[in-house]
């Protein structure tokens, strides 16, 4: 229990703690939960936590014995789209081939076509498993009417249906292609050949959907291959027309006529051009009359023969003249024959250019006459270009058509050689076989498993018993409850033990109503009398200057043990030399002086005090010789207003004549939360005890009760924990003291 400050919980003084100190105390503190009240718990509930883990694991063990042993077989196949022979004929047969593999669509379509009701139909029917006790039982033989279970009684077929596919199990291993499919059976042989059915009959299936898908395609291609080719021979007859009409050679539109004839008038219009520009330039030159360029540009032999005759004279002249001066005749004679020799070069140079001339002339002439051919062809060219439209739509189709009709012929062979081709993208990676030992029950494991669940399953049921057990049990237990001390902890104290009890007055108590009231006399070396002085010294230590005077002791219910400690504290404190009065105001249900084992009197007790019918003197009673401080008041003669006396004034000037009378007055009243009979004398007291039996009390009685005193205003000095196991109470700090039963103590209460 954790401890707080003083300034968080009020502690206990000599004029009591009080319920609303101990409310706020209850607020303020929130005890942990140690691992050591964790195994206390688990210890007190050990018998039930046993026997329920036996229990179950008894269940576990003979289920696991008596079950049938249930065979399970393992297939795998292999699904990879990478490995199909469609031969490329799947873009146009998708739909009837193949579902795309995309994040693991083709897996789990695989997956339910397997679990599908045509493969599990066609297993049944294979292994006739409708007539089949291993499987079907002779419950649902009696019901299935045919072998076939398109044929079956409709209820019959779908229970064969559920059955089946609550033995098979078919899964994806991770990260794989791969899908493995598992049966499980009673018998090992049946398990095999229907893992192994399910495999034929979904590849089988497999085969036919390809094969039928193949062959539709191939019936759709033969009717579209007939009108692709009437289309394609329409088409290249309108082509054939249009090239005619049009002047057209051959399969290109530019490949024609007009085409050539414009191809060739541009080829000749460009060289006559060029002709022309040539002959242009040189009658330009010619036109200078400069002999040397017209020499060096025209190749003429007469010119150039004029002019080395010119060099040849220039050449005489220049000789003579620096020689003979110009006076001489043969320098005279020269200056004739060249300026004759002039005259004769530029009558050529005259004549070169004339002839240059004509020949200029010509050439543009002709490349006239060469640019209007050119411009008249250009324009039927232009004419022939808004039919190109036509003849490149024409053409399309008639390729269209061929490439179409060559391509679905293509098709047709594919479609042809697929069909007869088997499932090559799904394969067998493993067939099942006989396995060797059971798939369930497995022994080495259900049994390990079924100890560890039953020993948890026993661990449960001890918080979940704890969780609805409201009952204290421990003064622990009370403390965080109520946040009350527990002044005390009496032992349970057997009846075996109580037997062995004799007084020693001479009477012997009634051990079949109790007689514990005695204990504290009878026997003062045992651990209950050891108790009750723990409790007195928790009482008169709480306030050595003023210890409570008037106490009153009760409980919530019945039966807690009010009077045996209403007993046993008057004896303690009488044994301590104190002048003691225990007062029984009890007046509905007296058990008092049987505690004490003394004759019950119903003519002279506390009711006839109060009622004023006998003085004190006639009701005082003295329950043992060897402690003449202790007296005794019962309850005298039963009352219809138990209630009223108790609160009457003349109970109160009782009270305060017994207070100057006796150190202690010690009050056994009736149970608080039953009778208001206590309330009076709760409040009037200096304290009131409150008993609390251990496995008996309950927190929200406790509770109930302590809010009640509140409400009367009483001190509630403590709690007095009744009947505790020692063995609960001190569950980790076992010792050894050494009591035996030499001493007379009560050896089966002692702390082992």
């Amino acid at each position: 229990m954790q401890n707080k400050p003083d300034s968080q919980i009020t502690r206990v003084t000599g004029s009591g703690l009080t319920t609303n100190s101990v409310s706020l105390a209850r607020v303020l503190r929130n005890p942990d939960v140690s691992l050591q009240e964790i195994g206390a718990k688990i210890w007190k509930r050990r018998l039930a936590a046993s026997l329920f883990a036996a229990a179950i694991f008894t269940l576990v063990a003979l289920y696991t014995f008596l079950k049938k042993p249930v065979y399970e077989s393992i297939a795998q196949i292999r699904v990879d789209s990478s490995q199909q022979g469609s031969l490329g004929l799947e873009d146009l047969v998708s739909q009837h081939l193949s579902d795309s593999d995309i994040e693991g669509g083709r897996l789990q379509t695989e997956l339910e076509i397997l679990q599908c009701a045509p493969v599990s139909m066609q297993v049944i029917k294979n292994l006739d498993l409708g007539h089949s006790k291993d499987f079907a039982g002779k419950t649902l033989i009696a019901k299935v009417d045919a072998i076939d279970p398109v044929k079956m009684n409709p209820e019959a077929r779908e229970k064969l249906l559920l059955k089946f596919h609550d033995s098979e199990k078919l899964e994806v291993l991770p990260k794989t292609r791969i899908i493995e499919i598992r049966f499980q059976n009673t018998n090992p042989k049946l398990a095999v050949d229907v893992v192994n059915n399910i495999v034929d009959a979904y590849l089988q299936r497999n085969f036919d959907v390809k094969y039928q898908g193949a062959m539709q395609v191939s019936d759709w291609l033969s009717k579209q291959m007939e009108g692709l080719k009437t289309n394609a021979a329409q088409a290249e007859q309108r082509l054939a027309e249009f090239q005619k009409q049009n002047n057209i050679l051959g399969t290109d539109e530019n490949n024609n006529i007009v085409i050539d004839r414009l191809r060739h008038l541009n080829s000749q219009l460009a060289d006559a051009e060029g002709d022309r520009i040539i002959k242009e330039a040189r009658y330009r030159l010619a036109s200078t009359g400069n002999p040397e360029l017209v020499a060096a540009v025209i190749p003429s032999t007469t010119l150039q023969a004029l002019r080395t005759q010119e060099a040849d004279l220039k050449s005489q002249y220049a000789q003579f003249d620096a020689k003979f001066g110009s006076g001489f005749p043969k320098v005279q004679e020269l200056q004739s024959q060249l300026k004759r020799l002039d005259e004769s070069i530029a009558d050529e140079v005259t004549n070169v250019g004339n002839r240059l001339h004509d020949e200029f002339l010509a050439a543009q002439d002709s490349e006239s006459l060469l640019r209007h051919d050119f411009e008249a062809q250009r324009q039927k060219a232009f004419e022939l270009n808004a039919a190109g439209v036509e003849f490149a739509t024409l053409k399309h189709e008639v390729e269209s058509s061929q490439e179409l009709s060559d391509t679905l012929q293509l098709k047709l062979k594919e479609a042809g050689l697929l069909a007869g081709l088997a499932s090559a993208d799904i394969s067998i990676v493993s067939r099942g076989m006989i396995p060797a030992r059971p798939a369930f029950p497995k022994k080495s494991i259900v049994l390990p498993l079924g100890l560890l669940v039953s020993v948890f399953g026993g661990l449960v049921l001890v918080f979940v018993l704890e969780s609805f057990d409201d009952s204290i049990r421990t003064s622990e237990e009370v403390e965080a409850a109520s946040y009350v001390p527990a002044l005390a902890t009496i032992p349970l104290i057997s009846r075996r033990s109580l037997r062995r009890v004799n007084g020693t007055n001479g009477r012997r108590p009634d051990t079949s109503l109790g007689g514990l009231g005695t204990m504290a006399a009878q026997r003062p070396s045992s651990l209950l009398a050891e108790s009750y002085r723990v409790l007195c010294n928790s009482l008169l230590l709480t306030a050595s200057d003023r210890p409570p005077q008037v106490l009153v002791v009760t409980s919530g219910f019945p039966s807690e043990g009010k009077s045996v400690s209403s007993c046993n504290l008057a004896i303690t404190l009488a044994q301590r030399g104190s002048k003691v009065l225990l007062l029984d105001a009890d007046l509905r249900r007296s058990t008092l002086l049987r505690q004490l084992g003394m004759e019950s009197n119903t003519t002279e007790g506390l009711s006839s005090m109060i009622s004023g019918k006998h003085g004190s003197e006639d009701a005082l009673r003295k329950p043992f010789v060897q402690l003449p401080a202790l007296h005794v008041i019962s309850a005298g003669p039963q009352t219809p207003w138990p209630a009223e006396l108790l609160a009457s004034k003349k109970m109160g000037d009782l009270l305060e004549r017994w207070r100057s009378e006796y150190d202690h007055v010690v009050i056994d009243t009736t149970p608080v939360l039953f009778f208001a009979d206590s309330m009076p004398l709760a409040a009037q007291a200096d304290g009131v005890l409150l008993v609390v039996r251990a496995g008996r009390s309950r927190r929200k009685a406790l509770l109930r009760t302590l809010d009640v005193l509140s409400r009367s205003k009483a001190r509630v000095l403590g709690v007095i924990v009744n009947g505790i196991a020692l063995e609960a109470e001190y569950a980790n700090s076992y010792v050894t003291y050494g009591y035996s039963k030499n001493t007379g103590d009560l050896n089966e209460n002692q702390v082992a």
